[in-house]
C-alpha cells in the first residue's frame, strides 16, 4: 500500500487553509498572501484532487469586473493545466466590516440585498468551474445579544434568503446542491446553533415553500450535543417556534 497521495484519494483543499496568513485575534498577519495560482501549482504536485474557496480567497473583495474576470482566467488555468477540481464553493459573508451585524439577517436591508447577490454571483462561479456543492456557513448571522436583533425576524429573513437562492438554482438549472456548515468557534455560535438542532436538518427550512427538501438533498449532516443547545435556549425557542414546533 502506496503512501504517496494521488488525486483518486480524492485529497481536496481550501484556499483559505493553505493560504491562511498566520494572523489571530490578537495580532496581523505574519505570512504573506499565498498567490492562489501557486496554491493549484503546489498542491496539484503534491498528488492533490482539488481545491475549494471562499469568492474573497480567490477574488479580493473590491474588485471591478475587469479585474474580477483577470482572477477566474488565471484560476481557470492554472486548473487547467493541473487536472486539478473545484468540488465546492462558498460565500464570505463574515470577514469585511459590512457584515458586522450579520449577511442575510442584518437590520439593514441593503445589507441583505448585497449578500444575495454576493452569493449569487459565486453560485455562478462555482458552476462555473465545474462544482457540484455550495457551502453556507451563517457565522455572523443572528445578534451579540438577545436584545440587539428580533429572533423571529431574523430567521425569517434566514429562510427568506435560501428561498430566494434555491429559487435562483432551480430557475437556472444548476446542478449544484447546498450544503450548511455549523462551526463551534462561529463568532454567533447560538444563533448557528439554534438553526442547526439535532438531526442535521435546519428547522428554519422546514417551512421553506419546499425548496429546502428540493434544493437541500445532500445537506451535511450536523451533530450537536446538548451543552452547545444550552448556549442560547431561547435562539433555540425561537427557532422551533417559528417553524411550528417545538424541542421536545
Amino acid at each position: 500500500m502506496s503512501l504517496t497521495p494521488t488525486p483518486a484519494d480524492k485529497f481536496t483543499f481550501g484556499l483559505w487553509t493553505v493560504g491562511w496568513q498566520a494572523r489571530d485575534p490578537f495580532g496581523d498577519p505574519t505570512r504573506g498572501a499565498l498567490d492562489p495560482v501557486r496554491t493549484v501549482n503546489e498542491l496539484a504536485a503534491r498528488g492533490a484532487y482539488g481545491v475549494t474557496f471562499h469568492d474573497d480567497d480567490l477574488i479580493p473583495f473590491g474588485s471591478d469586473e475587469g479585474a474580477r474576470r483577470t482572477h477566474i482566467d488565471r484560476f481557470k488555468k492554472a486548473l487547467a493545466d493541473t487536472g486539478m477540481k473545484v468540488p465546492m464553493a462558498t460565500t464570505n459573508l463574515f470577514s469585511h466590516p459590512v457584515f458586522k451585524d450579520g449577511a442575510f439577517t442584518s437590520n439593514d436591508k441593503d445589507i441583505r440585498r448585497y449578500a444575495i447577490r454576493k452569493v449569487m454571483k459565486n453560485i455562478e462561479l462555482a458552476v462555473e468551474l465545474g462544482a457540484k456543492t455550495y457551502v453556507c456557513w451563517g457565522g455572523r448571522e443572528g445578534a451579540e445579544s438577545d436584545g440587539a436583533k428580533d429572533a423571529y425576524v431574523a430567521l425569517d429573513r434566514f429562510r427568506e434568503a435560501f428561498n430566494t437562492l434555491g429559487q435562483y438554482v432551480l430557475d437556472n438549472g444548476y446542478n449544484i446542491k447546498f450544503a450548511s456548515a455549523l462551526i463551534n468557534t462561529s463568532p454567533r455560535l447560538a444563533f448557528t446553533t439554534a438553526t442547526y438542532p439535532l438531526g442535521g436538518t435546519p428547522t428554519t427550512f422546514r417551512a421553506a415553500e419546499g425548496l429546502f427538501e428540493r434544493c437541500f438533498c445532500h445537506v451535511l449532516r450536523v451533530r450537536l450535543t446538548t451543552d452547545l443547545l444550552l448556549l442560547n435556549p431561547c435562539g433555540s425557542f425561537f427557532s422551533s417556534q417559528s417553524c411550528g414546533w417545538m424541542l421536545k
